[in-house]
C-alpha cells in the first residue's frame, strides 16, 4: 500500500511537471504574426499563396456561407479589430462593410480592377442580389476575369509587403542607419514601387532584396554625410530620378 502511495505521488509530480512544460511551450507559441482579414475565398487564396505562413489569415466570410445574407459575429469582429490589414472585395458585395469601423488599413480590391457592364438579359438574374447588395448595372463577380485576378494579386502583394514584418529588409536598413545616428524613412509609395518592380520581374522575395540593395547602394556610400539627419526614400528615389530628401533630425522634447 505504501509503495502504491509513493507511485501515485510520483505520478502526480510527473503530471504537474509535464503540465508546466506544456503551458510554457504554449505561451512561447503565442501568435505574433500580423493578422490579415479577407472577405472572400478568392482573396483568402491569393493571400495564402503569397504570404504562406508569415501572417495569420482570417476569412471574414466562413466557407459555404451565402455572402448576401451573412451577418457579422462578435468573434470575427474581435479578429478584425486586431488585424493589421483588411482586404475586401468591394463592388457592393459586402452589405455589412459599412457597419465596421476599421482600426487598420482596409483595401477595397474592386477599385483596382475593371468591372464589366451587365448585359440587358442579365438584369433579371441579378435582381435578387441587388435587394441586398449594391450590384447595380455592374458585374461584381470580377474574380472570374483573368486580368482582374492578376491585378488583384499585385495589389495584395503590395499591401502585404507594406506590413513590414519584424525582420523585414527595410527595418534592417533602418537599424543600420541608426548606428550612424541617421533616421531612415521609407514612404509607402517607395515600398509600393519596389513591390511593383519585383512583381514585374517575377522574382519574388529575392527580387525585393536585389532591388532594395540597388536603390540603397549609393545612399550607403554617403551615409557618414547624413549624421544627425533624416533621410527619406520616395518613389522617385526608387526610380533613380531624384536624390533622397535629407533634413535635420527632429529631436523629441519632453
Amino acid at each position: 500500500m505504501k509503495k502504491f502511495k509513493i507511485l501515485a505521488l510520483v505520478f502526480v509530480v510527473l503530471f504537474v511537471i509535464v503540465e508546466v512544460f506544456v503551458l510554457n511551450k504554449t505561451e512561447e507559441k503565442v501568435n505574433t504574426k500580423p493578422i490579415v482579414s479577407v472577405s472572400s475565398f478568392f482573396l483568402y487564396d491569393i493571400t495564402k499563396h503569397i504570404a504562406q505562413d508569415s501572417v495569420e489569415i482570417v476569412n471574414i466570410l466562413p466557407f459555404g456561407i451565402d455572402p448576401h445574407s451573412f451577418e457579422m459575429t462578435p468573434r470575427i469582429m474581435a479578429k478584425i479589430e486586431r488585424s493589421s490589414l483588411v482586404l475586401f472585395s468591394g463592388a457592393g458585395l459586402e452589405h455589412w462593410i459599412s457597419k465596421i469601423k476599421f482600426n487598420c488599413k482596409a483595401v477595397d480590391i474592386s477599385k483596382f480592377v475593371k468591372l464589366r457592364e451587365l448585359a440587358s438579359d442579365e438584369f433579371e438574374f441579378h435582381k435578387y442580389h441587388d435587394k441586398q447588395c449594391a450590384h447595380n448595372t455592374l458585374d461584381s463577380h470580377y474574380w472570374l476575369d483573368f486580368d482582374n485576378m492578376k491585378n488583384a494579386t499585385k495589389v495584395v502583394t503590395q499591401q502585404l509587403i507594406l506590413l513590414e514584418p519584424k525582420n523585414s529588409l527595410i527595418k534592417q536598413y533602418k537599424r543600420l542607419f541608426e548606428f550612424e545616428n541617421v533616421k531612415l524613412i521609407f514612404k509607402d509609395e517607395a515600398v509600393l514601387e519596389i513591390a511593383k518592380k519585383a512583381i514585374n520581374k517575377k522574382t519574388g522575395a529575392r527580387g525585393l532584396r536585389s532591388i532594395l540593395e540597388d536603390v540603397m547602394l549609393d545612399i550607403m556610400y554617403e551615409l557618414p554625410e547624413y549624421k544627425d539627419q533624416t533621410v527619406t526614400i520616395t518613389k522617385d528615389v526608387v526610380n533613380k530620378t531624384k536624390k533622397p530628401k535629407v533634413a535635420p533630425a527632429v529631436t523629441e522634447t519632453t
